[in-house]
């Protein structure tokens, strides 16, 4: 009887799914298993560089890997995945542009599905406010700048053209002062070309902590609040935003700021899809399981089902659990790849365990901050350490070069004024007339797309 290889599915293509797929793929044997990863895109974000797609510093494409440039075994699917079945050990999936339905087997299964931004923790946030978790949040964002510079050249009324000027983030972590940043330097950037004095622009951080940047340390962070604030952006520290209207921001003070920009930059809520699916979660619904990653109850007859990533919460030794940074998800793929193959062994996983090894952020002005091994940098130094750091984390050697070319053009070169229009039609759109709907998939008409290995 011909032998079936084992399959490794993986749900989800960021951090934590690609490097649990790499590892697998570097340590597998090339007859005994199939990895299959399924993704809602083809590529892989590199989301640390995102704000400077914002500022002009770097290209939209050049932070985004191609999935099918990162593997050579691994199988890809760009599909969305509606729901699992753990007693049939089946995968239900909706494929790609044509939206058409079907399922796959899994022998073990790895839950990477990552985080969604929380929209619902402050009315106005899911109508008003601009998010900043995907390329199409950072164009659009960009995009909105230009408008509102466009918009204030011809506002003649002092008040509206404050109010059109003026630009908020909520949140003093890394993100939230990184996208800041960013936005500052674009908007400095260009502002020659307009109308617009620079004494009229008016930057906001928000932040209900007493400082910025708790992850790199109460020194570190007020060095960096004296940067921002030395540039001329208003911190308020201590304040929580209540309600985000169209034209200005409520806050917790009773106070209100005019502004028609409000970029939020706090809370994740777990994905839908978890919410379908009954497994171990916290009071919060994110996934936990154990410390070697697998989710308990369920190996038999589900297979062994393992979480990472921003979805799931691993206990750590101190009784606390893992932050989702991407410097973890890394680091759980990698774990994870071990174990799974180790359990195919039928030898024992080995607990994730981690210290990281620092923090870098950049403040803007070339400036950063950096905390590594208790160590602290700040300046120039820390900056550029920062970008050596992700270009040496970036997963693919093509994207590396074109950034750094992007970061040397960007220091000599003017800043690009011209905005990207990112509308496609829906797909039901572009479906011809005439042609059927499909409402299932056969599994091996999907794998007749991409060749199996050969059978022993």
């Amino acid at each position: 009887m011909e032998r079936r290889n084992q399959r490794i599915v993986i749900i989800g293509g960021g951090f934590a799914g690609i490097y649990t797929a790499l590892g697998l793929e570097r340590q597998m044997p090339d007859t005994e298993f199939e990895v299959l990863l399924i993704n809602r895109k083809n590529f892989f974000l590199y989301y640390p560089i995102l704000p400077e797609v914002c500022s002009g510093g770097v290209e939209p494409r050049h932070v985004l890997v191609p999935l099918r440039d990162l593997f050579s075994r691994c199988r890809l699917l760009d599909a969305e995945v509606l729901d699992i079945d753990f007693e049939t050990r089946q995968v239900f999936v909706k494929h790609g542009n044509t939206r058409e339905t079907g399922e796959f087997t899994y022998d073990q299964l790895v839950i990477a599905a990552g985080a969604d931004a929380n929209l619902e923790l402050v009315p106005g946030v899911a109508r008003h406010a601009f998010t900043f978790r995907t390329l199409e949040d950072a164009v659009t964002l960009r995009n909105q700048l230009g408008d509102l510079l466009e918009d204030a050249e011809l506002e003649e009324d002092p008040l509206r053209r404050r109010e059109l000027l003026t630009f908020v983030v909520v949140g003093g972590g890394s993100t939230g002062v990184e996208v800041l940043s960013e936005v500052e330097s674009f908007l400095r950037g260009i502002l020659p070309k307009y109308r617009v004095r620079r004494e009229e622009l008016h930057f906001v951080l928000l932040d209900l902590a007493p400082q910025i940047l708790a992850e790199v340390g109460p020194e570190l962070g007020q060095y960096a609040l004296e940067q921002l604030r030395g540039r001329g952006i208003d911190v308020m520290l201590g304040t929580s935003t209540q309600e985000v209207f169209p034209d200005h921001v409520a806050l917790s003070d009773g106070r209100e700021i005019r502004t028609r920009t409000v970029i939020w930059t706090i809370g994740l809520a777990p994905p839908a899809l978890l919410g379908k699916l009954d497994l171990p979660k916290d009071a919060k619904g994110y996934l936990r399981p154990d410390p070697t990653m697998r989710l308990p109850g369920i190996a038999a007859p589900g297979g062994n089902v393992w979480a990472l990533g921003d979805c799931a919460r691993i206990a750590s030794p101190d009784g606390k659990t893992f932050p989702p940074t991407a410097q973890h998800a890394v680091r759980q793929g990698k774990q994870l790849a071990k174990n799974i193959l180790a359990v195919s062994r039928g030898e024992q996983p080995t607990p994730y365990c981690f210290e990281p090894i620092g923090t870098l952020v950049s403040i803007g002005g070339n400036k950063g901050v950096a905390s590594i091994r208790g160590r602290h940098v700040r300046g120039w130094l820390a900056w550029a350490m920062w970008r050596g750091l992700h270009l040496v984390l970036m997963p693919s050697r093509d994207r590396r070069i074109r950034i750094l070319i992007d970061w040397i053009l960007s220091a000599f070169l003017p800043r690009d004024t011209a905005q990207l229009v990112m509308k496609p039609k829906p797909a039901e759109e572009r479906r011809p007339e005439g042609k059927p709907k499909i409402s299932f998939l056969r599994e091996e008409r999907i794998q007749a797309h991409v060749p199996r290995n050969e059978q022993p």
